[in-house]
């Protein structure tokens, strides 16, 4: 009689083990959910959100947390969208939402698309990219001025190493960062003494890729069904960073599918992220089916990407997409050549509450996440990525 009544109590048991085995919980992973979501959950414990609702956030970008990233195939090379934006830039309300709709469709989708003619000149980018050289190439002591000083400032130089992405491994790359410049609790650190032009150079990038943000934006916004100008008030007061990246040379053997990177697999932790990148290719997205997608570089092109806290304002509408840099593969020397980017990380101003979109909840669909100050959200953020 014992042996039954043991029995009957483990039914329960027995039967939520062989439903997650039928969801795939517990299938075999070629990459881990602890790397595939690492800034995602560290994020979450810094917010406090209940654990049904992680739980529920974790499933949202690739379905399901047991989901395999593979290598990428030949078929998947062109996945990513490019969109013409020069009907939103010029076009009238019905050319503008034509393009939103393409956008917002890409951002439901992969969380990618890669924009062409959006109103940045080419020469304003060509000149960025030479500035970013100079200052890559400066002496080691003389960078080293102008060190990264905290997730508060999030300003300055960061050496090779000191960014760890994924499962601890150190990225192979270094960066310098570039805030609002009206901020004087957290000034930036220019290399005025070295390179006189630096700083016009990248404020000038710096206010072009802004007006390119609050577009975008108005084009989520539209897809939201919200007001176009919606998110205007709430991003409009330049709290962006302009990241500078080098990527330098290394053995191909050093950036292999399992392990290190030149950026190990993250999401970013803004709203949106704007990417600049020359003829080197390597970065990769991963889509929902869990297949790498090579965001191929396009002349003159900028990338745009879904952040986490626009996921989170959205109650996981818009897809923050785990993506990374590896080898370009249409390099086959056993070296990998230097790789410059440049990325503009797009934040909601300080004081935004960060809470559930009036069109992205319902009674079938309740807020998934506790409502937070983007300030407080993105330091907890930050600061766990960066070896001090």
């Amino acid at each position: 009689k014992m042996l039954g009544l043991l029995l009957r109590g483990m039914r329960p048991l027995v039967l939520l083990f062989c439903l997650a085995c039928s969801a795939g919980a517990f299938s075999p992973l070629s990459f881990s959910p602890k790397q595939l979501f690492v800034s995602r959950l560290s994020g979450m414990r810094k917010t406090n959100t209940p654990l049904r609702f992680q739980q529920k956030a974790l499933r949202a970008p690739l379905q399901s947390r047991g989901v395999q990233c593979s290598a990428t195939s030949d078929e998947t090379l062109q996945h990513v969208p490019v969109v013409d934006f020069h009907g939103f830039v010029t076009g009238n309300a019905q050319e503008k939402e034509k393009v939103a709709l393409q956008i917002f469709r890409a951002f439901n989708d992969i969380g990618f698309v890669t924009l062409v003619n959006h109103g940045l000149e080419p020469e304003v980018l060509k000149q960025t990219f030479r500035s970013s050289r100079d200052f890559f190439e400066l002496p080691d002591d003389a960078k080293q001025k102008y060190k990264y000083r905290g997730a508060e400032s999030n300003r300055g130089y960061l050496r090779l190493g000191h960014e760890k992405l994924a499962d601890g491994l150190s990225d192979i790359k270094e960066t310098f960062e570039i805030g609002n410049e009206a901020e004087t609790e957290f000034p930036n650190a220019w290399p005025v003494e070295e390179l006189p032009s630096f700083k016009d150079t990248m404020l000038e990038c710096f206010d072009g890729l802004d007006e390119v943000h609050l577009n975008i934006m108005r084009c989520v916004a539209i897809g939201l069904k919200l007001d176009p100008e919606y998110f205007t008030p709430l991003c409009n007061e330049n709290h962006q960073n302009l990241r500078l990246l080098k990527y330098p040379s290394c053995k191909r053997d050093l950036v292999k599918e399992e392990g290190q990177k030149r950026a190990g697999t993250h999401t970013d932790y803004g709203t949106i992220t704007l990417v600049l990148q020359e003829s080197v290719g390597g970065l990769q997205a991963c889509r929902r089916d869990g297949v790498w997608v090579n965001v191929a570089p396009v002349p003159d092109s900028i990338v745009v990407n879904v952040g986490d806290c626009l996921m989170r304002w959205s109650n996981d509408e818009l897809v923050s997409t785990p993506h990374r840099v590896v080898s370009d593969p249409t390099v086959t020397a056993d070296v990998l050549p230097e790789r410059f980017s440049i990325a503009f990380f797009c934040n909601p101003n300080k004081s935004t509450m960060v809470e559930c979109l009036p069109s992205c909840s319902s009674d079938a669909n309740p807020p998934r996440y506790d409502p937070i100050k983007a300030f407080e959200y993105l330091c907890g953020r930050l600061s766990d990525t960066i070896s001090r």
